[in-house]
């Protein structure tokens, strides 16, 4: 009945909106115990190393022995 796209739209905004109020209460109150400036550093690096492994999966010029090293799939 109704689209899965919309929907779906619907419910990611609905999450954003429920959550940037946590958020903003969460930085707020832990503003004394941490740098602010490393909080954000460290969530832009987690943010950059995401996109790197998405790029990482999606190039086609790798062969399968380079991804799979690459990967860390081999360590214990």
């Amino acid at each position: 009945m109704f689209d899965r796209s919309l929907v779906a739209k619907l419910i990611v905004v609905g999450i954003v909106f429920l959550a940037a109020p946590v958020c903003f209460i969460f930085v707020n109150s832990m503003q004394e115990l941490i740098n602010i400036h490393c909080f954000f550093a460290a969530l832009i690096i987690f943010w950059m190393d995401a996109c790197w492994r998405v790029e990482f999966e999606l190039e086609p010029a790798l062969c399968p022995d380079c991804r799979y090293l690459l990967s860390g799939e081999w360590r214990p």
